[in-house]
């Protein structure tokens, strides 16, 4: 099933609601309000608005205004297999953001004009079911691993550049540990002390941002491995039972005494 993406509704008037709401969806992104997200949505509306491009050609589109605080965020709908307090937690939520654009689901990737004359129909929900992956989606999911492959290692060498300062960075920040000798005082002094710290702290930083940027995509690579794993398996099952099958005709052929 594809999964869904982070839809924000940008008010035509910011003042007045009613005005009507533009729809953004943006693929590739995980499902969640980030600041990320809500900068590309509102970049993605700026370049059009700019240009002229519809549905952003209107003569009062925006007259009030618009920033990325303004963009409403659109939660996905709630997991029926969720418990009942969480599920109606998430219902209430939704409803409230739908009761306050006033727009409608639409299955448009593209923003629409959600006043009732142009607003589209709801997406058919037998429609999203059981599609297939997005090669796009693929591709993004492999290039998102490489890039956290890339910064696990860097964590790991920050890790081990930095391990060596850790009774010392323990005894800095305990309350009760007590004053420096010379010997701290002289490692702290070096250049390596607050090289190694400081990067231990970027790296692990980087990391942090790529699980909270990436498109949550990399489930498709792990399918993918998961079924190379069963795929080898079964072959090298199959050609170990042709071998056991050779060996013992072979044995068997030994065995049979000449007429």
């Amino acid at each position: 099933m594809k999964k869904p993406c982070p839809t924000y509704a940008a008010p035509v008037d910011r003042e007045d609601l009613h005005q009507g709401v533009f729809l953004v969806s943006l693929r590739g992104a995980a499902d969640k309000d980030s600041a990320r997200n809500r900068q590309r949505a509102f970049d993605y509306i700026m370049e059009r608005f700019e240009e002229g491009i519809a549905p952003f050609d209107g003569n009062h589109c925006f007259d009030n205004g618009l920033s990325e605080d303004d963009l409403i965020y659109i939660p996905p709908f709630p997991d029926l297999t969720m418990s009942k307090t969480k599920s109606e937690r998430a219902e209430d939520t939704a409803a409230k953001a739908v009761s306050k654009t006033a727009i409608e689901p639409t299955a448009s990737s593209t923003p629409v004009n959600s006043t009732p004359v142009n607003s589209a129909p709801a997406a058919d929900p037998k429609e999203t079911l059981e599609t297939a992956p997005d090669p796009d989606d693929i591709i993004l999911a492999a290039s998102e691993i490489l890039e956290l492959a890339k910064l696990k290692v860097s964590l790991t060498y920050a890790y081990r550049d930095a391990r060596e300062y850790k009774d010392l960075v323990f005894k800095i920040v305990d309350i009760e540990g007590g004053p420096l000798n010379d010997a701290e005082c002289e490692l702290i002094a070096h250049k390596n002390f607050a090289k190694s710290i400081k990067g231990l702290a970027e790296a692990k930083v980087k990391v942090s941002q790529w699980y909270e940027n990436s498109s949550a995509n990399h489930d498709l690579i792990l399918n993918e491995l998961a079924f190379v794993n069963e795929e080898i398996a079964s072959i090298l099952e199959s050609a170990d039972a042709k071998a056991s099958a050779t060996n013992g005709k072979a044995a068997n052929a030994k065995e049979t005494p000449e007429a």
